[in-house]
């Protein structure tokens, strides 16, 4: 794996040192995955996790806004919680049936791993994912207020579970005004 950053070389061999002192940050976090990867496919596999063990910790102890994956890949962190929703989500996209909607969920947290962060392109691979999701669960050719409103609306859990709702009445759940019939 390459990621087009030159380590400077003194005298007849690299000089590491100088490339994490020196480097853009884009090229240092990308080289903790590639020393995991070359240390691992070496066969040291011990030594690679004790690597990923290493960085993860001071990743951490340091507050830095970065986590590593299981494959040592570098993610910008936004808190606990925040992780917790993410894993959850994609352990429920973890179904062939949600290929493309696990596609457009994974490329908006691509985008916010770049540096810098495209968030614009995180919202969009966003709303395509729930968007996908949405033409699943419905017959839509696209999400709109109307498909939320007159559609999802109806079929939600609070709404499910509370038919007694009248309609014409705000739902105290999510202050949207209820559809008539």
């Amino acid at each position: 794996m390459e990621i087009g950053a030159e380590v400077p070389s003194v005298y007849s061999s690299y000089s590491v040192s100088e490339f994490f002192e020196n480097t853009e940050l884009r090229d240092l976090l990308d080289s903790i995955t590639v020393i995991y990867e070359a240390i691992s496919s070496a066969g040291f596999g011990e030594s690679a996790d004790r690597w990923k063990d290493f960085v993860a910790r001071a990743l951490s102890e340091d507050n830095l806004g970065y986590q590593l994956d299981e494959k040592c890949g570098v993610h910008y962190l936004v808190d606990e919680e925040f992780e917790r929703n993410r894993y959850s989500t994609l352990l429920a996209l973890d179904n062939p049936r949600y290929s493309s909607i696990r596609t457009a969920y994974d490329m908006a947290y691509q985008y916010l791993d770049n540096h810098p962060m495209d968030t614009k392109g995180a919202v969009r691979s966003i709303f395509e994912s729930i968007e996908i999701l949405v033409k699943q669960m419905v017959d839509t050719k696209n999400l709109n207020k109307w498909v939320v409103l007159k559609i999802l609306l109806k079929k939600s859990v609070y709404h499910v579970t509370n038919p007694m709702l009248p309609q014409k009445q705000s739902c105290p759940k999510c202050s949207m005004v209820l559809p008539s019939g």
